[in-house]
C-alpha cells in the first residue's frame, strides 16, 4: 500500500547542533521548481485549540465599544474625535477588511459593519470620497513640500488601508458599489502619479522621515491595493502604477527603518506582483529582505519583530507581528523553502499570543535590552484599538489557509496546530485533520494526522502526505500510518509519506522534545558534556516550542545567569522541575571564576522558568539569559533542597 519499508521506529533524528537558520541554498529547491500551491479558503478551515480561541476572542472584539459606527467612520466624517482621524480611512479600511473576511458566508458580521460600508460607497455621499478619489480632507497634491505629519502624508496611509479593505469587500459579497469606490481611489493614484511617484522628488520626499508620519511608511503600502484592485478589475492602469511605485520603493527600502509595519504592508504588494506577473525580480526582494532581517538581529527570539526595523526598539507592534507572519507564509507558500515556517511557528507559540490583551484584542508590548544585541525582556502590554486589534485576528484568520495546502507533489501538513482543513491535491479533494498533544512541557508531543477523500469517485487515490517536523522536536521518535510503524524519510523538512489513501487513515507521530539552548541569531547550541563546566552568553532556553522566561520585578533590569546542568543522556536540565516549569538558581555574578562557583550557588536565590504565555501587569519577563552549565554534584544539598521545594 505505501512505499515505505514497515520497520519497528526508534530512531531519533538528531538536529541539535543544526543551525536554525539555513540559507536558500541549503534549505529547499530553486523556487522556479516550486509548484503552484493551492490554498483552502480560510473560511472552510476549523481552526481549534488555543489558537483557535486567539482568533474567536479577536473577531468578537470588533462587537464590542468602542467600534460603533460613528467611532469606525471618524477617520473620515471627523465626527468624533478618536485618535489618527487624520489618517483617513485606516481605522475604517481596516474594520471592513477584516469582518467582511471573518462574517459567516453571506452575512455582515458585527452588525456595525452593514452601515459602515453603505457610508462609505455611497456614490453620492462626496463628503467621505472627494471627486478625485481619495478619502479624507481636501489637499492640494500638486504642492511642493512633504513634511512629516502633514494631511497629504497620514491620509495616504489610511487611503492605503481603505483601498484593501474596499476590494476586500467587493470580492466577499459582489458589491458593485464597494467596487466603483474602489476604482475611484486607484484613479487617485494614477493621477496623482507625477506628483507623489516621481524619482526626480525623491530627496522632498525623504524630507518627511521614515517613521509612521512620513512619505516612506506611508505611500507604499497602496501597491497592495493596487495590486488587489488590478486582479478585480484587468485594468492595466492599476497595475501599472503598482510597478511604478514598488519600483520608486526600492530606493527607501533599506535596514534599519522606522516603522516596520508600513515596511512589511508594502512587501504584501511586492508580492503579489511576483504572483501577478512572474517576475522574480519581486520574489528575490522578498526573500534578500527576509534574510537580511533575520542575519541582521532584526528578528528576535521570540519570533516576532520591533515598531521599528531595528536590532532593539522599546516596543513591538501587534501590527508587524501580523505582516510578518503573513510575509513568512507567503514566502513559503512561493518558494517551498521551510525556513519561512519555522519561523512562523516560532512567532505564533510566542511572541504572538502575548500581544492578546484579556479583552481579546491585540496591542502593543515593550521591551528592555540592549541595543547592539536586542531585547532580552518585556515589560508590558497595551491594547491599541485603532490598528493593532484588526491586524492581529486579520493575520491569524488568513494563517488558516496555509496550515494544510496541496499542490501536484502531495498534501502539505505545515504547522502542527488542531485544525480541519480541506485541501485539492493531485487532482482530488480531501479533508485533512491534524491533532497535536502537546502535556507539559516535559513530555513527548502526539500528533494525529488524518487523511481521507471527500470525494465519491473510485480509482486511483495515491498521493503522497508532506508533515512538516517543526524544528522545535528533537526529530521523530516513532512514525505509524494505519497501526503499522515506519522508518521516516524527511526530504527538505518534511516527512514523506506515499501511499494509497483510498480510505480513511491515521498517521500517528511521537515528536521528542527536550531543552535546548539557542543564540541570538537562531544558531542551536549542542549540548556540552556531563562533567565539566561550561559558559553560555546571551541565550535563549526552549522547552519544545516554548520561549522559558523567568518573572522579575518590572524595576530590575538586564539579562539573568542561571545555572544548569546536562543529565547522564547528555540532555539539558535544570535543579528542579514540574509539570508547569523549572526551577533553577540565578546568580549575582555571571564572570565569577569557576573555583569560587561552588559558594555563589549556595548564596544566589531561587528562580522558576516557564513558558512565555502572558505578561502580569509590573512585571517583567525575561527570556535572555547567560547559562552557566555545572556538575549536578556541584550544587550544595541546602540548595538542591531548597529548588526541589520551589517544583513542588
Amino acid at each position: 500500500m505505501r512505499n515505505v519499508l514497515a520497520l519497528p521506529v526508534g530512531i531519533i533524528l538528531a538536529v541539535v547542533g543544526v543551525l536554525f537558520f539555513v540559507s536558500p541554498a541549503a534549505s529547499a529547491e530553486a523556487p522556479e521548481s516550486w509548484p503552484q500551491v493551492a490554498l483552502p479558503g480560510a473560511r472552510d478551515v476549523e481552526l481549534r485549540g488555543a489558537l483557535g480561541e486567539a482568533l474567536r476572542r479577536g473577531v468578537a472584539r470588533m462587537d464590542m465599544a468602542p467600534y460603533s459606527e460613528a467611532w469606525v467612520l471618524a477617520d473620515l466624517s471627523f465626527e468624533v474625535k478618536r485618535r489618527y482621524t487624520n489618517f483617513s480611512g485606516d481605522v475604517s479600511g481596516r474594520f471592513i477588511e477584516l469582518t467582511a473576511l471573518t462574517s459567516p458566508p453571506g452575512k455582515k458580521s458585527p452588525a456595525t459593519l452593514a452601515p459602515v460600508l453603505a457610508a462609505i460607497t455611497q456614490q453620492q455621499n462626496s463628503r467621505f470620497q472627494k471627486p478625485d478619489g481619495h478619502f479624507g480632507v481636501d489637499v492640494d497634491f500638486t504642492a511642493k513640500g512633504l513634511a512629516a505629519d502633514s494631511p497629504t502624508i497620514c491620509l495616504l496611509w489610511g487611503n492605503a488601508r481603505l483601498l484593501v479593505g474596499l476590494v476586500a469587500c467587493a470580492r466577499e459579497y459582489n458589491e458593485p458599489h464597494a467596487l466603483a469606490a474602489a476604482k475611484r481611489l486607484g484613479d487617485f493614484y494614477v493621477a496623482t502619479s507625477g506628483q507623489l511617484c516621481d524619482p526626480q522628488r525623491e530627496a522632498e520626499y525623504r524630507a518627511s522621515g521614515t517613521y509612521g508620519h512620513s512619505y516612506t511608511c506611508n505611500y507604499f503600502p497602496a501597491i497592495e491595493g493596487l495590486a488587489m484592485l488590478y486582479c478585480a478589475t484587468k485594468d492595466e492602469r492599476y497595475l501599472k502604477q503598482a510597478q511604478r511605485m514598488a519600483e520608486l520603493f526600492s530606493r527607501f527600502d533599506v535596514l534599519p527603518i522606522d516603522h516596520s509595519h508600513g515596511n512589511l504592508s508594502a512587501y504584501r504588494g511586492i508580492l503579489q506582483l511576483y504572483e501577478i506577473t512572474g517576475d522574480r525580480k519581486y520574489l528575490d526582494r522578498a526573500r534578500e529582505k527576509w534574510d537580511l532581517a533575520v542575519r541582521g538581529g532584526y528578528v528576535w527570539p521570540i519570533g516576532g519583530i520591533g515598531e521599528r526595523w531595528d536590532v532593539f526598539f522599546a516596543s513591538g507592534e501587534g501590527c508587524s507581528e501580523a505582516d510578518w507572519l503573513r510575509f513568512c507564509l507567503d514566502l513559503w507558500r512561493f518558494t517551498g523553502e521551510a525556513r519561512y515556517l519555522r519561523i512562523a511557528d516560532r512567532l505564533l507559540h510566542n511572541q504572538y499570543p502575548v500581544t492578546q490583551c484579556e479583552t481579546g484584542g491585540y496591542g502593543d508590548l515593550y521591551f528592555d535590552g540592549d541595543p547592539a544585541a536586542g531585547p532580552h525582556a518585556a515589560v508590558g502590554a497595551l491594547e491599541a484599538d485603532y490598528c493593532c486589534c484588526f491586524a492581529g485576528p486579520l493575520a491569524l484568520h488568513l494563517a488558516k489557509s496555509y496550515l494544510a495546502a496541496g499542490s501536484q507533489r502531495g498534501i502539505y501538513v505545515n504547522l502542527p496546530f488542531d485544525f480541519t482543513a480541506p485541501v485539492k491535491a493531485s487532482g482530488r479533494d480531501w479533508r485533512v485533520a491534524v491533532r497535536t498533544v502537546l502535556d507539559g512541557i516535559q513530555t513527548d508531543a502526539k500528533v494525529e494526522v488524518t487523511l481521507e477523500p471527500r470525494d465519491g469517485g473510485t480509482g486511483d487515490r495515491r498521493t503522497t502526505l508532506w508533515f512538516r517536523v517543526p524544528d522545535w522536536a528533537l526529530g521523530v521518535k516513532q512514525a505509524c500510518l494505519a497501526g503499522e510503524a515506519f522508518t521516516p524519510v524527511i526530504e527538505n523538512g518534511y516527512l514523506r509519506v506515499d501511499g494509497d489513501f483510498g480510505t480513511r487513515q491515521t498517521l500517528l507521530l511521537v515528536l521528542p522534545v527536550g531543552l535546548t539552548l539557542e543564540g541570538r541569531r537562531f544558531q542551536s547550541i549542542a549540548t556540552p558534556k556531563a562533567g565539566g563546566i561550561t559558559r553560555f552568553r546571551d541565550v535563549s532556553v526552549f522547552a519544545g516550542p516554548q520561549i522559558l522566561c523567568t518573572t522579575l520585578p518590572g524595576s530590575s533590569s538586564g539579562r539573568v545567569t542561571i545555572l544548569a546542568t546536562v543529565d547522564a543522556t547528555g540532555q539539558l536540565r535544570f535543579p528542579g522541575q514540574s509539570s508547569q516549569g523549572y526551577s533553577t538558581v540565578a546568580l549575582s555574578n555571571s564572570s565569577v571564576q569557576d573555583c569560587h562557583l561552588g559558594a555563589v550557588i549556595q548564596s544566589g536565590s531561587v528562580v522558576s522558568l516557564h513558558p512565555w504565555t502572558q505578561i502580569l501587569k509590573g512585571r517583567r519577563e525575561v527570556f535572555a539569559f547567560d547559562v552557566i552549565v555545572v556538575p549536578a554534584d556541584m550544587i550544595p544539598a541546602a540548595m538542591a533542597a531548597r529548588l526541589q521545594k520551589a517544583s513542588r
